[in-house]
């Protein structure tokens, strides 16, 4: 059930009191807010908003303004997502009434949706494999480029549209494997097209947080080998973000793909990172979440970790890609970034957002203290396994550290001279 609230004002908003369940959402109290204006609240970008609406409601005595959707600041400094409704009774009252409905649940759900399909329209550019994302009706959410390029069909409405290449003697299978997904069961097909191909299908169940099936997820691969192992999937379903076979081949991409080739020396001895171009590798460890399970329960740190995920997301470039790499681990890739340093401040704003309380559908509230470490990548030929393990050993440097700050991975040796 969502928390409410109810507080009164005057013609002003200024506050005349404000109930425990106030108190309870935004942490101020009565004593602290008294003199002060509702509007003060307000994230700066909601405020000509609110303005307008409370505008709006001071030409209607004795109605309602229609509900908005703002963020009020929490008496620790990071902001809370509520529905306002505010009543004007000023003729009968004396007062303004402001109805505010906690919508925290609501806006990440809306984050998550929207960073995951941001996150399958990525994978859709740089994986080898097709990705589409259906509901219960077979009515077409996402298809990757990939999968129209491998199908010859763009801007399908349907399933059954977007795969009418599946001949018809293998279609009953697919279509049984559908049925399987939408009750909750993962299953491999083998089946040849009519483009002259065959395809390896992976038809998965999308779960709601209900534990309903709410849609169907596939992975399509071309070839002709029929005993080739399913491809695991691209996104983990628990926050999201992209699996650790998926970041690697991301990470694969970004770092080999370079132009230019890495620089040869006679010497083995570790060089200095330059502050130019690059690919930044950062690994983010929450090593608190198994202490929180143990005290609070797994459903605890599994939020903990899907809030996590969300304010990691917050921080960074819309073109960046998170992953998840490690239990207790999600990890950065930021191609094109300008420099060191500006991959430094990346990984600073992401320690910024992760150090602020987490407030769990529970009701309760949590700190977490991350280790944060930063792999540097700015000539072609660099391995991803061995970026990402520099990047996970900074990342143990920096959990260790009393200050807790991110930490630069070492910088690799300088391969030696080829044999002449």
């Amino acid at each position: 059930m969502h928390r409410h609230s109810r507080v009164a004002t005057d013609a002003r908003g200024v506050f005349l009191g404000v109930d425990p369940a106030f108190t309870d959402l935004f942490g101020w109290s009565g004593e602290q807010l008294a003199g002060r204006r509702i509007g003060e609240l307000a994230h700066p970008e909601d405020l000509k908003r609110s303005l307008q609406s409370w505008a709006q409601l001071m030409q209607r005595p004795g109605g309602s303004a229609e509900p908005i959707r703002i963020r009020f600041r929490h008496e620790e400094g990071h902001w809370v997502w509520v529905d306002v409704t505010c009543h004007n009774v000023l003729d009968s009252r004396g007062e303004v009434l402001v109805d505010l409905v906690d919508a925290r649940h609501e806006e990440h759900l809306l984050e998550l949706l929207a960073a995951r399909d941001q996150l399958l329209g990525r994978l859709g550019e740089i994986a080898s494999v097709g990705v589409f994302h259906a509901d219960l009706s077979g009515r077409m959410r996402y298809a990757s480029p990939t999968l129209e390029k491998m199908t010859g069909v763009a801007g399908a409405r349907s399933l059954g549209e977007q795969l009418a290449a599946v001949t018809e003697g293998d279609r009953p299978r697919f279509t049984e494997a559908i049925t399987r997904a939408t009750k909750g069961a993962t299953s491999t097909v083998h089946v040849t097209s009519d483009l002259g191909r065959s395809w390896r299908i992976s038809l998965a169940p999308l779960v709601a947080r209900t534990g309903t099936v709410s849609g169907v997820a596939g992975y399509l691969h071309a070839g002709n080998d029929p005993t080739a192992d399913l491809q695991a999937p691209a996104c983990d379903p628990l926050t999201g973000a992209l699996t650790r076979s998926v970041t690697l081949q991301a990470l694969a991409e970004l770092v080999t793909r370079r132009p230019g080739a890495a620089r040869r020396t006679a010497s083995a001895a570790p060089v200095r990172y330059e502050d130019a171009p690059g690919t930044a590798c950062i690994v983010v460890r929450l090593g608190e979440l198994e202490r929180i399970a143990q005290t609070h329960g797994p459903g605890a740190r599994d939020e903990v970790l899907r809030l996590a995920s969300l304010r990691i997301r917050d921080s960074v470039r819309s073109s960046d890609l998170v992953g998840r790499t490690a239990r207790d681990e999600l990890t950065v890739l930021c191609a094109g970034m300008p420099g060191v340093t500006a991959a430094l401040s990346v990984a600073h704003a992401i320690l910024e957002q992760l150090g602020q309380s987490m407030t769990l559908s529970s009701g309760l509230t949590l700190t977490i203290l991350p280790g944060i470490g930063v792999g540097w990548a700015a000539h072609a030929g660099s391995q991803p396994e061995e970026l990402l393990a520099r990047s996970q050993a900074a990342s143990v440097e920096s959990a260790a550290s009393d200050a807790a700050e991110p930490v630069l991975a070492e910088a690799p040796a300088r391969p030696s001279s080829p044999p002449s």
